[in-house]
């Protein structure tokens, strides 16, 4: 008799936990028309239909946390793209701030060596060299050289596309330093057209 009252109580206790087929159904469809608006999304990127593309990874960033979280890599993805709309539209400082906030959830989601948090960092880099944060870009172009040299390899496309980002920013900030030393003005400093050298 006890046994039997046992295996009553826990029958109960797993009918408690356990999910009805249909609200898997429900939450793998939601799951799914996400996943659906995300790649719309990105196909309204790459034809750049941007501000569509921006309301559309806005909205399923929304949604993908609602239904997976915030730390789910489909948010963390969700999260990047978005960021790069607002890079490829010109928005600078709301990339920044957006590349900023999904590198910092990528790194406390998947550590700081993971591919994904890596591409975050990089992606961090490229915003703040476009907007002229060269020692900034030059500091996070450093940490993913490090990072995809230890995670795949010096040998690995990732870690050599880290090392030329490196090198494109520290060029520019050596042609950077040029121009500043270059007098305005013409030869004499005091005022007409620079010389220019064909």
């Amino acid at each position: 008799m006890k046994l039997f009252t046992l295996l009553a109580l826990a029958g109960i206790a797993a009918t408690l936990c356990f999910h009805s087929p249909r609200e898997t159904e429900d939450e793998e469809h939601a799951a799914g028309l996400v996943a659906w608006q995300s790649e719309q999304a990105m196909l309204l990127f790459q034809r750049g239909r941007l501000a569509e593309a921006k309301k559309a990874f806005l909205s399923a960033r929304l949604a993908f946390t609602r239904l997976l979280g915030p730390r789910d890599p489909a948010t963390l993805n969700c999260r990047n793209n978005f960021a790069a709309v607002l890079h490829a539209m010109g928005d600078y400082s709301g990339a920044e701030a957006a590349n900023r906030a999904a590198l910092a959830m990528c790194e406390q989601a998947l550590g700081r060596r993971h591919p994904d948090s890596l591409s975050s960092r990089r992606n961090l880099a490229v915003t703040l060299m476009n907007e002229g944060k060269l020692q900034d870009a030059l500091e996070h172009a450093r940490r993913v050289e490090t990072g995809t040299r230890r995670a795949f390899g010096a040998d690995r496309p990732e870690h050599e596309e880290a090392v030329r980002l490196k090198e494109f920013i520290e060029d520019a900030m050596e042609s950077s330093k040029r121009d500043e030393k270059t007098p305005r003005g013409g030869p004499s400093g005091l005022g007409g057209s620079p010389i220019r050298v064909s």
